[in-house]
């Protein structure tokens, strides 16, 4: 594998953590500009202050690819989702590539909206493996019972408990990301943002 190696994510989040990491890019842009016109005006010549923008970028002014890594590394550490996790097969990664929805808690995020982020590739995969070990069961249970796909269109009260049930213990890959980032970011930048 590559060093640094990135992988594109495409990922359902809450509109608000959207919101948020938006204003937050549009703020680090800001600062970095304000950072590159401050040298600047202190006499640096104008390809000398970019160049050291770029190299207090990711320290000062991450991606916002680089703070949703870090929720979601953060989530991941936390004793449900540790592992250590067995490496997927060819078959278990092929299905979990699969796209469409998956079961689960209902209208727990909210209104959600699509993304996409560049992330460390080693943490997609511990990701995606954390996320079918600790939901291959439930899902198992949920497809054997036939509570899930063409079959659950006409389920019994019961049932459809049965399903509910079952499906608060699937933790899709955007569910974790979403539980990350609702509980280690993103930050809005500033106090006054908080309270808005």
């Amino acid at each position: 594998m590559i060093p640094n190696e990135t992988s594109r994510f495409t990922v359902w989040i809450s509109f608000s953590a959207a919101a948020l990491l938006a204003k937050m890019s549009q703020q680090h842009r800001r600062e970095e500009a304000e950072f590159v016109a401050d040298l600047i005006r202190k006499g640096a010549d104008k390809r000398a202050a970019r160049i050291a923008g770029v190299a207090e970028r990711a320290e000062r002014w991450p991606s916002m690819g680089a703070v949703v890594a870090e929720a979601v590394a953060l989530r991941l550490a936390e004793a449900d989702l540790a592992g250590p996790w067995a490496p997927l097969t060819d078959a278990e990664a092929a299905r979990l590539s699969l796209s469409g929805a998956w079961p689960g808690p209902q209208g727990m995020d909210g209104h959600l909206v699509q993304r996409h982020y560049l992330l460390p590739t080693p943490l997609v995969q511990c990701l995606r493996r954390a996320s079918w070990r600790v939901s291959q069961d439930a899902l198992a249970e949920l497809e054997r019972r036939k509570l899930v796909g063409r079959f659950a269109d006409d389920l019994s009260e019961q049932q459809e408990g049965d399903r509910q049930r079952l499906g608060a213990a699937v933790y899709s890959p955007g569910r974790i990301v979403r539980e990350g980032l609702r509980r280690y970011g993103p930050v809005p930048a500033a106090p006054e943002d908080a309270e808005n």
